[in-house]
């Protein structure tokens, strides 16, 4: 079937038309190809941006290791078509965190890693062990006359200058040989919490390094690790706040004594205002 002159003509046009639609479909593809790897490039550079600044005017604490920063510039020296030739299409909903990304996830702001929790035996592991018998009164009155049937353990990490140890405070059960039908008789538990696991030296020594010398609890968390102890920061901090509250009628009957007067003199650190 012969073709007319104007529909030939519309049909070479529909032709160019579509070469333009396929050529515009190839450069919005390596657009987007292109975009994808400025946002992988700054990504990169914010994090190296920021790791520089830790590095040079960050803590002690918060400055990175040289490594870490190298891994930093081997990603940026990468060409851009080493990862384009992997990418079979652009994705403009979903982007995959670069290999510099991952490596500064831990250091990043905000990012906080996770530390996997001691158990109490994992902490006192090789610390000397002190065992302290604790029985009721009644008991040390007349020993004779009861009989012992157990005794309830409990698990502290004591202090003492210059070296940690466990201390395990045994309090025993004790039944009357006359009246066996009553119910056990044990001494009181003297801590001021619970589940706390520290004595009461061990918490007067961390809050005199808190407190006294202006430690803060990172530094006595180090501190305390190269003594044997890794005790984390966050159940020091928990530590000074139970002390607090077990002090709380002590401060506020200091608190009282000291502005009865209504003048108080105060030795004021230089450079205050």
């Amino acid at each position: 079937m012969k073709m007319t002159p104007t529909e030939a003509q519309l049909c070479q046009e529909n032709a160019a038309q579509r070469g333009i639609i396929e050529e515009l479909k190839a450069q919005v593809t390596k657009l987007l190809l292109d975009l994808d790897q400025l946002r992988q490039d700054n990504v990169v550079l914010r994090l190296k941006v920021d790791a520089m600044a830790r590095r040079l005017f960050g803590k002690s604490s918060e400055k990175l290791d040289p490594t870490q920063l190298q891994m930093v510039f081997d990603a940026l020296d990468k060409s851009p078509g080493d990862d384009a030739t992997k990418k079979p299409e652009a994705s403009g909903s979903s982007e995959e965190p670069s290999e510099a990304e991952v490596a500064l996830a831990a250091t990043a702001p905000g990012v906080k890693a996770k530390r996997k929790k001691r158990s109490f035996e994992q902490l006192v592991d090789g610390l000397r062990v002190v065992e302290t018998i604790v029985d009721p009164q009644e008991v040390q009155a007349d020993p004779e006359a009861w009989v012992c049937i157990g005794a309830e353990v409990t698990k502290l990490i004591g202090y003492e200058p210059g070296k940690f140890h466990a201390e395990h405070i045994i309090r025993r059960k004790f039944v009357s040989k006359e009246d066996r039908h009553l119910p056990p008789i044990t001494a009181p538990l003297l801590t001021l919490q619970e589940r706390c696991i520290a004595t009461p030296e061990l918490l007067a020594h961390t809050l005199c390094n808190r407190f006294e010398l202006h430690l803060p609890f990172y530094r006595i968390e180090a501190m305390y690790a190269r003594q044997g102890l890794p005790i984390p920061r966050q159940t020091l901090c928990g530590w000074a706040g139970m002390a607090h509250d077990a002090t709380s009628l002590i401060m506020k009957a200091i608190k009282r004594e000291v502005f009865a007067d209504g003048y108080v003199q105060i030795d004021e650190p230089s450079g205050a205002r």
